[in-house]
């Protein structure tokens, strides 16, 4: 995801993507740093429900900044 979006945001000038940085940062330390142990404990559907949230978050932020955005901020290009 960030190679990704590093790659868009260079194509596209300087969008804000200070945000969408944070989320894809957010999910990957819920995916990477997360202990089996704690999952089982919190419940699985939970842990879950928390990435899927996350995951949604990204897409509006990502629509927003790509998809969504004023036309002045085009015309400035």
């Amino acid at each position: 995801m960030q190679e990704a979006l590093q790659a868009i945001s260079q194509v596209t000038l300087a969008r804000k993507t200070a945000r969408i940085d944070h989320i894809i940062g957010r999910i990957r330390s819920s995916l990477a740093f997360v202990q089996i142990e704690g999952i089982m404990t919190r419940a699985l559907h939970a842990y879950l429900n928390g990435i899927l949230e996350q995951c949604h978050r990204l897409h509006s932020a990502v629509h927003q900044v790509f998809i969504d955005y004023p036309i002045e901020i085009a015309l400035e290009a």
